[in-house]
């Protein structure tokens, strides 16, 4: 029997049927952006927390303090500057496609996948929104002292790419990407 050729074998075999649509959304998806800063970059922060097992259990709050100084005009200005942005497809089938990030009672949608322009503190917004899980480990040390540790690693619920800032922005950016939760 003779022996085919690759291309006779590929002329032989049906082909995929992608519509034009499909191919425009393959050649999209192929054509990311490079992203100038990632949530990716940060592995996430580390949290501990310790329990006491044994009394009671206290919690400290921290307090509000009023700023006076020309400093607030200043932030003000800087988070209203534009960034651009690509907040990136969810693993998540019934994910939303629009993201909520509010500030300061201001809303604004952001479309996944989509590179767009926003306010800074859209973006602050959106790194601040953090998950963090922990792992419990309890028992007792070498001593025979009983103890509760929880070690956590903190990351942003959304994962976002930074295209275009300005270098200020980028390192306010990795700041609040290191900021716990």
């Amino acid at each position: 029997m003779p022996r085919l050729k690759p291309h006779e074998v590929a002329a032989a075999l049906p082909k995929p049927s992608r519509s034009p649509a499909q191919l425009a959304n393959d050649a999209r998806l192929r054509a990311k952006p490079k992203a100038v800063v990632s949530t990716d970059d940060l592995a996430g922060a580390r949290t501990e927390i310790d329990i006491a097992a044994r009394g009671e259990v206290e919690v400290t709050h921290s307090r509000i303090e009023v700023e006076t100084s020309m400093a607030a005009v200043e932030d003000e200005a800087f988070m209203n500057e534009i960034v651009t942005i690509q907040v990136e497809q969810d693993d998540d089938p019934n994910a939303p496609t629009f993201i909520h990030s509010g500030h300061n009672g201001i809303d604004q949608y952001i479309q996944r996948g989509v590179p767009q322009k926003i306010k800074l503190k859209f973006l602050y917004s959106l790194l601040a929104a953090k998950r963090t899980q922990f792992a419990c480990a309890f028992g007792k040390d070498n001593s025979g002292n009983e103890f509760n540790r929880m070690a956590g690693r903190t990351n942003t619920t959304h994962r976002v790419n930074v295209i275009n800032a300005t270098p200020k922005m980028r390192d306010a950016i990795v700041k609040w990407m290191s900021m716990p939760a």
